[in-house]
């Protein structure tokens, strides 16, 4: 039985201290500086498809549509 406050990041695998996003520090950071790239673009290309919205900021397509499902 592990210790209740620590997991696994559900991103790269490194061990952190959990929280709701499941992310590790790094990763969240990384999480929230590809949301402010896609946001920002999508401002300016709002009939955007996903591809070319991952070609035009190079954030991975399977973040945007992560994002997308968050809302």
């Amino acid at each position: 039985m592990g210790y209740m406050g620590l997991a696994n990041c559900k991103e790269c695998g490194k061990l952190f201290m959990q929280n709701p996003a499941g992310l590790c520090p790094d990763c969240y950071r990384i999480e929230e500086e590809n949301e402010e790239i896609v946001a920002k673009y999508l401002r300016n290309n709002r009939r955007a498809s996903i591809t070319e919205v991952h070609e035009a900021t190079g954030v991975p397509e399977k973040v945007i549509l992560e994002m997308i499902k968050k809302g």
